[in-house]
């Protein structure tokens, strides 16, 4: 058997809230999972949450909205 190895993107010098949300959802679950049940930095990562939310329903709606 091989060993797998896990990539962790970082964001950017300089990412948004967003940017850095996403960034960290997508690539190192792991991490954000576990800040999440130590209580770090809740606050910042619902408002992230939320809005990433937002805005996939938002594009969502606009791609279903009949013409």
């Amino acid at each position: 058997m091989s060993a797998t190895s896990t990539v962790h993107a970082a964001p950017r010098p300089g990412a948004s809230g967003l940017e850095t949300f996403v960034t960290q959802i997508l690539s190192d679950r792991e991490r954000y999972f576990t800040e999440v049940a130590a209580g770090e930095g809740l606050a910042a990562t619902l408002r992230s949450a939320t809005v990433t939310l937002l805005a996939w329903c938002a594009l969502y709606g606009a791609a279903v909205v009949p013409v």
